[in-house]
């Protein structure tokens, strides 16, 4: 399967390695490339995809494309400005071809509030590898080729499966437990929140914390 990545907005872009959260940069989450954005308005940079999930601070986006799936994380540590910034121009469900509007971002509010606009695009699918091709790190106009998207080992019979390859139960179910765990245990925190792409903890007694497992979990 293969299909073209456009520029959602106008904007830079970069490897993914060159993220500042190490999340997207260490590919924990997938391949892809890295949006600086240098306008509001964003587009839907796919020729044609449906929308499957948008996220309730309004920074996140996830989208079917056949057997491949793609999440657009708009800023970093955005999931705490509450949906501030952000006008939704779509909903879940919602059959999309190139240059539809998504959402706008207001960029002067991030840069008030200090938070960075680097908007990570990454790729999933299951039991197969994701490649890119024909990229080259350059300021973008909205609508422009950026570089083609394929994969490895598709099973053209599987039916693709948000749900599981972000995961919400079992899998992930298992990983809470073991990350609670290696916190010191329930009572070892008091405060939490998440997105996406991170967990956050307010830790009581840093010394309980086992930092090398927790580096050892696979995500």
């Amino acid at each position: 399967m293969e299909f073209n990545l456009y520029a959602p907005v106008d904007c830079e872009v970069k490897q993914i390695t060159k993220c500042s959260d190490p999340t997207f940069s260490d590919k924990m989450l997938g391949d892809g490339v890295l949006i600086i954005p240098k306008s509001s308005q964003f587009l839907c940079p796919f020729d044609n995809a449906k929308m499957t999930l948008i996220f309730d601070t309004k920074h996140a986006y996830g989208f079917s494309l056949g057997k491949i799936e793609a999440l657009m994380h708009c800023g970093l540590e955005t999931v705490q400005l509450a949906g501030d910034p952000f006008e939704v121009q779509t909903k879940v469900g919602d059959e999309l071809s190139k240059g539809q509007k998504l959402f706008t971002v207001d960029l002067n509010k991030l840069n008030l509030k200090k938070v960075s606009s680097e908007t990570p695009i990454v790729f999933t699918c299951e039991d197969s590898k994701i490649n890119i091709h024909d990229f080259i790190e350059k300021e973008y106009k909205a609508g422009d080729f950026i570089c083609k998207i394929s994969t490895e080992g598709v099973n053209s019979n599987d039916d693709p499966d948000l749900e599981k390859i972000f995961g919400r139960e079992g899998k992930n179910q298992k990983l809470a437990w073991n990350i609670v765990q290696n916190v010191g245990g329930i009572k070892n925190f008091d405060e939490h929140y998440n997105c996406f792409s991170r967990l956050r903890l307010k830790i009581l007694k840093k010394d309980l914390v086992n930092e090398v497992a927790i580096k050892k979990l696979k995500v």
